[in-house]
């Protein structure tokens, strides 16, 4: 799987993003069932939140290949555990 962690801590940085590290009994570095608008389900890992995105209600950055883009709360569920 490829991450885009990198690419997404060099944009963090270079535009002056505050990260929040913690959201609604999130953290960043937890796995999550995401859901996209399509109804598609994937594994991704959480690389941070935030609360001043340009829409409202997307808070949370994950780990895919459009990492610039933060997604709703609700798109997202715990996973218990995850098999390395």
């Amino acid at each position: 799987m490829t991450s885009y962690k990198k690419e997404w801590e060099n944009m963090v940085k270079e535009n002056h993003i505050n990260i929040l590290k913690e959201m609604d009994g999130f953290k960043a570095g937890d796995w999550v069932e995401y859901t996209n608008d399509n109804g598609v389900k994937f594994t991704k890992q959480i690389l941070g939140f935030r609360t001043d995105y340009q829409i409202p209600t997307n808070t949370v950055y994950l780990d895919k290949d459009s990492y610039w883009f933060c997604v709703p709360m609700s798109s997202i569920k715990p996973i218990k555990t995850l098999a390395a």
